[in-house]
Protein backbone atom coordinates (compact mmCIF):
# COMPACT_ATOMS: atom_id res chain seq x y z
CA UNK A 1 0.00 0.00 0.00
CA UNK A 2 2.81 2.49 0.81
CA UNK A 3 4.25 1.79 -2.25
CA UNK A 4 1.16 2.35 -4.19
CA UNK A 5 0.46 5.54 -2.48
CA UNK A 6 4.13 6.62 -3.21
CA UNK A 7 3.96 5.59 -6.88
CA UNK A 8 0.36 7.25 -6.85
CA UNK A 9 1.62 10.28 -5.70
CA UNK A 10 4.42 10.34 -8.01
CA UNK A 11 1.94 10.31 -10.80
CA UNK A 12 -0.09 13.06 -8.91
CA UNK A 13 3.13 15.37 -9.25
CA UNK A 14 3.89 14.65 -12.63
CA UNK A 15 0.69 14.90 -14.13
CA UNK A 16 0.69 18.61 -12.15
CA UNK A 17 4.38 19.52 -13.32
CA UNK A 18 2.84 18.76 -17.17
CA UNK A 19 -0.24 21.08 -16.93
CA UNK A 20 1.98 23.57 -15.39
CA UNK A 21 4.11 23.25 -18.35
CA UNK A 22 0.77 23.39 -20.63
CA UNK A 23 -0.18 26.51 -18.68
CA UNK A 24 3.09 28.17 -19.23
CA UNK A 25 2.94 27.08 -23.01
CA UNK A 26 -0.46 28.44 -23.31
CA UNK A 27 -0.03 31.97 -21.67
CA UNK A 28 3.15 32.44 -23.83
CA UNK A 29 1.16 31.24 -26.99
CA UNK A 30 -0.50 34.92 -28.68
CA UNK A 31 -4.29 34.92 -28.44
CA UNK A 32 -5.93 35.40 -32.05
CA UNK A 33 -9.75 36.17 -32.92
CA UNK A 34 -10.79 35.25 -36.10
CA UNK A 35 -13.31 37.43 -38.32
CA UNK A 36 -14.62 38.69 -41.00
CA UNK A 37 -15.47 41.81 -42.56
CA UNK A 38 -19.18 42.91 -41.84
CA UNK A 39 -21.78 42.09 -44.52
CA UNK A 40 -22.05 45.57 -45.48
CA UNK A 41 -18.69 46.47 -44.91
CA UNK A 42 -17.24 45.82 -48.93
CA UNK A 43 -14.23 47.84 -49.93
CA UNK A 44 -12.54 48.02 -46.74
CA UNK A 45 -9.41 49.49 -46.75
CA UNK A 46 -6.33 47.63 -44.98
CA UNK A 47 -3.92 50.03 -43.97
CA UNK A 48 0.50 49.50 -43.30
CA UNK A 49 0.00 51.19 -39.82
CA UNK A 50 -3.70 52.20 -37.40
CA UNK A 51 -4.01 55.65 -38.89
CA UNK A 52 -6.22 56.93 -41.75
CA UNK A 53 -3.76 58.67 -42.87
CA UNK A 54 -1.21 55.62 -43.24
CA UNK A 55 -0.91 54.02 -46.85
CA UNK A 56 -3.41 51.56 -47.74
CA UNK A 57 -2.16 47.75 -48.40
CA UNK A 58 -5.18 46.73 -50.09
CA UNK A 59 -9.56 46.52 -50.28
CA UNK A 60 -11.40 43.82 -48.93
CA UNK A 61 -14.66 42.51 -49.86
CA UNK A 62 -17.76 42.10 -47.58
CA UNK A 63 -17.47 38.68 -45.32
CA UNK A 64 -14.04 38.00 -45.88
CA UNK A 65 -11.93 35.79 -43.29
CA UNK A 66 -9.53 37.48 -41.01
CA UNK A 67 -7.36 36.33 -38.27
CA UNK A 68 -7.16 39.64 -35.27
CA UNK A 69 -3.48 39.59 -33.90
CA UNK A 70 -3.50 42.45 -32.42
CA UNK A 71 -5.16 45.81 -30.99
CA UNK A 72 -4.44 49.35 -30.34
CA UNK A 73 -5.07 50.67 -26.58
CA UNK A 74 -8.69 52.12 -27.50
CA UNK A 75 -9.62 48.76 -29.27
CA UNK A 76 -10.25 51.08 -32.55
CA UNK A 77 -7.94 49.91 -34.38
CA UNK A 78 -6.71 45.97 -35.01
CA UNK A 79 -3.77 43.62 -36.61
CA UNK A 80 -4.95 41.57 -39.26
CA UNK A 81 -3.65 38.36 -41.29
CA UNK A 82 -5.06 38.14 -44.52
CA UNK A 83 -6.35 34.93 -46.21
CA UNK A 84 -3.47 35.01 -48.16
CA UNK A 85 -0.64 36.15 -45.38
CA UNK A 86 -0.99 39.33 -46.06
CA UNK A 87 -0.99 41.88 -42.94
CA UNK A 88 -2.45 44.69 -42.24
CA UNK A 89 -4.39 47.38 -39.75
CA UNK A 90 -8.32 47.80 -40.30
CA UNK A 91 -10.53 49.39 -38.27
CA UNK A 92 -12.22 47.41 -35.73
CA UNK A 93 -15.73 48.60 -36.13
CA UNK A 94 -16.11 47.01 -39.65
CA UNK A 95 -15.61 43.76 -38.63
CA UNK A 96 -18.02 41.05 -37.35
CA UNK A 97 -16.28 38.81 -34.85
CA UNK A 98 -17.51 36.74 -31.22
CA UNK A 99 -14.75 36.87 -28.65
CA UNK A 100 -13.58 39.10 -26.23
CA UNK A 101 -11.23 41.81 -28.30
CA UNK A 102 -9.43 42.57 -24.67
CA UNK A 103 -7.92 39.03 -24.89
CA UNK A 104 -5.89 39.87 -27.78
CA UNK A 105 -2.37 41.40 -27.06
CA UNK A 106 -2.04 45.30 -27.32
CA UNK A 107 -0.19 47.02 -30.33
CA UNK A 108 3.16 47.25 -28.82
CA UNK A 109 4.70 46.03 -25.66
CA UNK A 110 3.72 48.39 -23.51
CA UNK A 111 0.24 49.60 -24.85
CA UNK A 112 1.35 52.67 -25.30
CA UNK A 113 1.11 52.96 -29.17
CA UNK A 114 -1.44 55.21 -29.80
CA UNK A 115 -0.12 58.10 -27.74
CA UNK A 116 3.36 57.51 -29.41
CA UNK A 117 1.51 57.85 -33.08
CA UNK A 118 -0.58 61.02 -31.80
CA UNK A 119 2.78 62.37 -31.00
CA UNK A 120 4.39 61.85 -33.93
CA UNK A 121 1.92 63.03 -35.91
CA UNK A 122 1.31 66.30 -33.87
CA UNK A 123 5.42 66.94 -33.78
CA UNK A 124 6.14 69.68 -36.43
CA UNK A 125 8.05 68.36 -39.13
CA UNK A 126 11.16 70.48 -38.06
CA UNK A 127 11.56 71.54 -34.63
CA UNK A 128 14.45 72.72 -31.91
CA UNK A 129 16.07 75.66 -34.18
CA UNK A 130 16.64 78.23 -31.70
CA UNK A 131 19.28 79.92 -28.60
CA UNK A 132 20.49 76.51 -27.57
CA UNK A 133 21.87 75.62 -31.60
CA UNK A 134 23.03 79.28 -31.97
CA UNK A 135 25.35 78.30 -28.61
CA UNK A 136 26.36 75.12 -30.12
CA UNK A 137 27.49 76.47 -33.59
CA UNK A 138 29.18 79.27 -31.52
CA UNK A 139 30.92 76.72 -29.96
CA UNK A 140 32.02 75.10 -32.86
CA UNK A 141 33.15 78.17 -34.59
CA UNK A 142 35.63 78.75 -31.39
CA UNK A 143 36.97 75.45 -32.23
CA UNK A 144 37.61 75.63 -35.76
CA UNK A 145 34.55 73.63 -37.77
CA UNK A 146 33.39 75.27 -40.82
CA UNK A 147 30.27 77.27 -40.84
CA UNK A 148 29.23 75.83 -44.03
CA UNK A 149 29.55 72.21 -43.87
CA UNK A 150 27.16 69.40 -42.80
CA UNK A 151 27.47 65.75 -42.65
CA UNK A 152 25.40 62.58 -42.64
CA UNK A 153 25.23 60.04 -39.48
CA UNK A 154 23.49 56.77 -40.44
CA UNK A 155 22.84 53.63 -42.23
CA UNK A 156 22.07 52.66 -45.94
CA UNK A 157 19.07 55.45 -46.11
CA UNK A 158 21.94 58.07 -45.26
CA UNK A 159 24.32 56.27 -47.33
CA UNK A 160 22.19 55.77 -50.74
CA UNK A 161 23.49 57.82 -53.73
CA UNK A 162 19.56 59.35 -54.04
CA UNK A 163 19.65 61.58 -50.62
CA UNK A 164 21.56 64.65 -51.60
CA UNK A 165 24.31 63.28 -54.31
CA UNK A 166 21.89 64.63 -57.16
CA UNK A 167 22.30 68.41 -55.62
CA UNK A 168 25.90 67.73 -55.75
CA UNK A 169 26.24 66.76 -59.18
CA UNK A 170 23.85 69.76 -60.29
CA UNK A 171 20.40 66.77 -60.94
CA UNK A 172 18.07 69.17 -58.82
CA UNK A 173 15.10 71.28 -60.13
CA UNK A 174 13.58 73.10 -57.37
CA UNK A 175 10.45 73.78 -59.06
CA UNK A 176 8.31 76.07 -56.38
CA UNK A 177 10.88 75.92 -53.46
CA UNK A 178 13.21 78.30 -55.63
CA UNK A 179 14.17 79.99 -52.35
CA UNK A 180 16.20 76.88 -50.97
CA UNK A 181 18.86 78.00 -53.95
CA UNK A 182 20.98 80.11 -51.28
CA UNK A 183 21.12 77.30 -48.98
CA UNK A 184 22.62 74.64 -51.79
CA UNK A 185 25.25 77.16 -52.82
CA UNK A 186 26.42 78.15 -48.97
CA UNK A 187 26.56 74.61 -47.95
CA UNK A 188 28.15 73.62 -51.53
CA UNK A 189 31.67 75.24 -50.30
CA UNK A 190 34.19 72.18 -49.44
CA UNK A 191 34.49 70.77 -46.51
CA UNK A 192 37.63 69.62 -44.51
CA UNK A 193 38.45 67.21 -47.29
CA UNK A 194 37.42 69.70 -50.34
CA UNK A 195 35.09 67.36 -50.89
CA UNK A 196 31.28 69.09 -51.64
CA UNK A 197 29.06 68.09 -48.50
CA UNK A 198 25.83 66.85 -50.67
CA UNK A 199 27.87 64.39 -52.05
CA UNK A 200 31.27 63.91 -49.71
CA UNK A 201 31.57 60.07 -48.73
CA UNK A 202 31.33 60.28 -44.32
CA UNK A 203 33.36 57.71 -42.37
CA UNK A 204 29.91 57.93 -40.10
CA UNK A 205 27.89 56.20 -43.11
CA UNK A 206 27.66 52.54 -43.77
CA UNK A 207 24.85 49.99 -44.72
CA UNK A 208 24.00 48.11 -42.09
CA UNK A 209 25.05 50.28 -39.49
CA UNK A 210 22.89 50.11 -35.92
CA UNK A 211 23.24 53.41 -33.35
CA UNK A 212 26.23 51.76 -31.97
CA UNK A 213 28.59 51.09 -34.51
CA UNK A 214 29.02 54.76 -35.56
CA UNK A 215 30.19 54.80 -31.84
CA UNK A 216 32.60 51.66 -32.19
CA UNK A 217 35.98 52.32 -33.06
CA UNK A 218 36.17 48.83 -34.05
CA UNK A 219 33.83 50.00 -37.16
CA UNK A 220 36.00 52.70 -38.37
CA UNK A 221 38.09 52.80 -41.61
CA UNK A 222 41.74 52.35 -41.04
CA UNK A 223 42.62 54.31 -44.10
CA UNK A 224 41.37 57.38 -42.54
CA UNK A 225 40.59 57.04 -39.05
CA UNK A 226 43.22 56.92 -36.51
CA UNK A 227 44.03 54.58 -33.92
CA UNK A 228 41.36 54.22 -31.10
CA UNK A 229 38.93 56.74 -32.76
CA UNK A 230 35.22 56.13 -33.56
CA UNK A 231 33.85 56.46 -36.82
CA UNK A 232 31.88 58.85 -35.51
CA UNK A 233 34.72 61.02 -34.24
CA UNK A 234 36.98 60.68 -37.42
CA UNK A 235 34.44 61.88 -39.46
CA UNK A 236 34.18 64.97 -37.40
CA UNK A 237 37.81 65.39 -37.66
CA UNK A 238 37.78 64.98 -41.35
CA UNK A 239 35.12 67.49 -42.25
CA UNK A 240 35.27 69.92 -39.69
CA UNK A 241 31.15 70.27 -39.69
CA UNK A 242 28.61 72.67 -38.45
CA UNK A 243 26.27 70.48 -38.66
CA UNK A 244 25.22 66.65 -38.45
CA UNK A 245 22.25 64.85 -40.51
CA UNK A 246 21.49 62.06 -38.11
CA UNK A 247 19.20 58.63 -39.05
CA UNK A 248 19.90 55.56 -37.13
CA UNK A 249 17.09 52.85 -36.22
CA UNK A 250 15.51 50.66 -38.96
CA UNK A 251 18.60 48.34 -38.31
CA UNK A 252 18.23 48.84 -34.60
CA UNK A 253 14.50 47.64 -34.81
CA UNK A 254 14.66 44.99 -37.08
CA UNK A 255 17.70 43.28 -34.80
CA UNK A 256 16.02 43.94 -31.71
CA UNK A 257 17.89 45.61 -29.83
CA UNK A 258 16.18 47.37 -26.63
CA UNK A 259 14.74 50.79 -26.57
CA UNK A 260 17.00 51.85 -23.54
CA UNK A 261 20.37 50.49 -25.28
CA UNK A 262 19.33 52.72 -28.60
CA UNK A 263 18.36 56.10 -26.44
CA UNK A 264 21.98 55.52 -24.72
CA UNK A 265 23.57 55.00 -28.00
CA UNK A 266 21.84 58.02 -29.08
CA UNK A 267 22.53 59.97 -26.19
CA UNK A 268 26.24 59.18 -26.93
CA UNK A 269 25.93 60.51 -30.08
CA UNK A 270 24.38 63.82 -29.04
CA UNK A 271 26.07 64.24 -26.03
CA UNK A 272 29.83 63.94 -28.41
CA UNK A 273 28.44 66.18 -30.97
CA UNK A 274 27.61 69.02 -28.54
CA UNK A 275 31.40 68.70 -27.05
CA UNK A 276 32.71 69.14 -30.65
CA UNK A 277 30.47 71.98 -31.32
CA UNK A 278 28.68 70.22 -33.98
CA UNK A 279 24.94 70.67 -34.14
CA UNK A 280 23.05 67.41 -34.26
CA UNK A 281 19.84 66.96 -36.21
CA UNK A 282 17.93 64.19 -35.03
CA UNK A 283 15.41 62.51 -37.82
CA UNK A 284 12.94 60.41 -36.91
CA UNK A 285 12.77 56.87 -38.40
CA UNK A 286 10.57 55.98 -41.50
CA UNK A 287 8.42 53.21 -41.63
CA UNK A 288 8.09 49.49 -42.00
CA UNK A 289 5.09 49.11 -44.34
CA UNK A 290 6.01 45.43 -44.44
CA UNK A 291 6.89 44.26 -41.18
CA UNK A 292 3.24 45.18 -39.07
CA UNK A 293 5.06 43.07 -36.12
CA UNK A 294 7.58 46.21 -36.07
CA UNK A 295 4.89 48.98 -36.09
CA UNK A 296 5.24 49.34 -32.74
CA UNK A 297 8.46 49.55 -31.90
CA UNK A 298 9.30 51.85 -35.17
CA UNK A 299 6.67 54.06 -32.82
CA UNK A 300 8.55 53.64 -29.42
CA UNK A 301 11.94 54.29 -31.15
CA UNK A 302 10.93 57.08 -32.91
CA UNK A 303 9.40 58.66 -29.46
CA UNK A 304 12.62 58.43 -27.82
CA UNK A 305 14.13 60.42 -30.86
CA UNK A 306 11.64 63.18 -29.78
CA UNK A 307 12.67 63.06 -26.45
CA UNK A 308 16.05 63.22 -27.20
CA UNK A 309 15.36 66.73 -29.02
CA UNK A 310 13.53 67.83 -26.88
CA UNK A 311 15.52 66.77 -23.44
CA UNK A 312 18.59 68.68 -25.19
CA UNK A 313 16.74 70.95 -26.80
CA UNK A 314 18.38 70.19 -30.50
CA UNK A 315 16.70 70.13 -33.94
CA UNK A 316 14.47 68.12 -35.20
CA UNK A 317 13.68 66.63 -38.20
CA UNK A 318 10.60 64.66 -38.09
CA UNK A 319 11.54 62.31 -41.69
CA UNK A 320 8.94 59.76 -40.19
CA UNK A 321 6.03 62.41 -40.39
CA UNK A 322 6.70 64.16 -43.91
CA UNK A 323 5.82 60.04 -45.22
CA UNK A 324 2.14 59.68 -43.58
CA UNK A 325 1.13 61.40 -46.78
CA UNK A 326 3.27 59.60 -49.98
CA UNK A 327 2.01 56.78 -51.41
CA UNK A 328 3.40 53.57 -49.63
CA UNK A 329 4.93 55.77 -46.91
CA UNK A 330 7.18 56.38 -49.18
CA UNK A 331 8.90 53.22 -48.75
CA UNK A 332 10.46 51.07 -51.58
CA UNK A 333 9.04 47.41 -52.67
CA UNK A 334 11.58 45.76 -50.35
CA UNK A 335 9.99 46.67 -47.17
CA UNK A 336 12.48 49.09 -45.96
CA UNK A 337 14.29 52.00 -47.97
CA UNK A 338 12.68 54.84 -48.72
CA UNK A 339 11.08 54.79 -52.27
CA UNK A 340 12.54 56.96 -55.43
CA UNK A 341 10.88 57.89 -58.98
CA UNK A 342 11.47 55.46 -61.77
CA UNK A 343 13.62 58.26 -63.97
CA UNK A 344 16.22 58.46 -60.91
CA UNK A 345 15.58 61.82 -60.31
CA UNK A 346 14.86 61.82 -56.91
CA UNK A 347 16.24 65.59 -56.70
CA UNK A 348 13.14 67.39 -58.82
CA UNK A 349 10.66 68.47 -56.45
CA UNK A 350 8.02 68.74 -58.50
CA UNK A 351 4.49 67.13 -57.28
CA UNK A 352 4.74 63.72 -59.28
CA UNK A 353 8.70 62.88 -58.04
CA UNK A 354 7.53 64.19 -54.24
CA UNK A 355 5.04 60.99 -54.42
CA UNK A 356 8.90 59.14 -53.62
CA UNK A 357 10.22 59.16 -50.20
CA UNK A 358 13.75 60.02 -51.42
CA UNK A 359 12.43 63.26 -53.12
CA UNK A 360 10.71 63.91 -49.31
CA UNK A 361 13.96 63.06 -47.65
CA UNK A 362 15.49 65.29 -50.09
CA UNK A 363 13.97 68.31 -49.83
CA UNK A 364 13.18 68.24 -46.05
CA UNK A 365 16.85 67.81 -45.51
CA UNK A 366 17.68 71.01 -47.32
CA UNK A 367 14.22 72.88 -45.36
CA UNK A 368 16.21 71.64 -42.24
CA UNK A 369 19.61 73.20 -44.11
CA UNK A 370 17.66 75.86 -44.55
CA UNK A 371 15.95 76.76 -41.34
CA UNK A 372 19.65 76.33 -39.81
CA UNK A 373 21.75 78.51 -42.04
CA UNK A 374 18.41 81.48 -41.34
CA UNK A 375 18.61 81.23 -38.15
CA UNK A 376 21.18 80.25 -36.84
CA UNK A 377 24.87 80.29 -39.14
CA UNK A 378 24.76 83.74 -38.72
Amino acid sequence: MWIGAAVGAALIAGLLALIGVWLVLRADRPVTIAARVCATCGGLRVRAEPSTSAAVVTTLDAGTPLTITARTADNAWVSVTLPDGEQGWVAASYLAYEADLSAVALFGANGEDAPDMQLLLETDLISGIGDRARAIFREGQRRGNLPQVFVRVGDSISADARFLTPIAQGRYDLGEHGSLADTIAYFSAPDGREQNPFGATSAAVRIGWTSGDVLDPAQADPRVCQAGESPLACEYRLARPAIALILFGTNDVAAGRTLDSYRDNLRQIVEFSLEQGVIPVLSTIPPLPARPDLAGRILAFNRAVIDLAREYDVPLWNYWRALQAVPDLGISADGVHPSAPPDGLSAHFDPDHLRYGYTVRNLTALQVLDRLRRDVLR
